[in-house]
């Protein structure tokens, strides 16, 4: 797979490898306000201020057979002091990982089958495939886990998302202690301009702080995406 050949290529600093579990980087509740740099298309880079919060969602309905803490991650963007996008999904954190229940769209949530988003331990050089579902269609979404440039104990879970001719590539950062820190993402879908974003203002510590420069954090082309598995 392609996000596994572009992390090899990105990822060949000979440090010990790291192993953590899920309760060491997801806390409940958390919150990150942070900046999110777009670029579209390859053009200029738009800034927006973010405010990214994980918080309990007892209000949620629990899968059957999966026990855990349900969850609920939600993301709200302004740019210029004006509102632009809020984004939310439902998961259940527990022993057998991070798994997501549900999306929120319209003002209503909508259940899901579960997911899997994260397993229960996450160690430099694992990877996995799951199905990925997307608003009613089917695809494949493949991730690995490498060593991130935002701490020297953390993770970054780096997985390519194809549902039918559109890609998402995504890279997510994280720290023992401060949990989730940063990501970048590119996306590339049938009749848009591609999108490229990523974000900074997080410390390894969670709180507000500098991020690893973007020349420390690859991302692929658009192009690369375009060519397929």
């Amino acid at each position: 797979m392609l996000v596994l050949l572009f992390l090899l290529a990105c990822s060949s600093d000979p440090v010990a490898p790291v192993s953590l579990t899920v309760d060491q980087l997801v806390q409940v509740p958390s919150s990150r306000p942070h900046r999110t740099h777009l670029r579209l298309d390859g053009g200029a880079v738009v800034l927006r201020d973010t405010r990214w919060e994980l918080r309990a969602a007892p209000h949620l309905e629990r899968p059957p057979d999966l026990p855990g803490e349900l969850a609920e991650s939600v993301m709200v963007q302004h740019q210029d002091g004006v509102f632009q996008v809020e984004t939310r999904k439902g998961l259940l954190i527990g022993p057998q990982g991070v798994f997501i229940i549900g999306t929120w769209s319209q003002g209503a949530w909508t259940d899901e089958e579960p997911v899997l988003d994260l397993p229960a331990t996450l160690t430099t050089g694992d990877t996995w495939t799951r199905e990925q579902r997307l608003a009613g269609r089917h695809g494949t979404r493949s991730c690995a886990v490498r060593h991130t440039p935002f701490c020297e104990v953390g993770v970054a879970v780096e997985c390519l998302a194809r549902v039918e001719a559109d890609a998402y590539w995504s890279t997510r950062h994280y720290c023992a202690g401060g949990g989730w820190v940063g990501h970048e993402m590119v996306v590339v879908r049938a009749g848009d301009p591609p999108l490229e974003t990523w974000t900074s203002g997080i410390g390894a510590d969670g709180l507000p702080g500098s991020s690893p420069p973007k020349r420390k954090r690859p991302t692929p082309r658009p192009d690369e995406l375009r060519r397929g598995p």
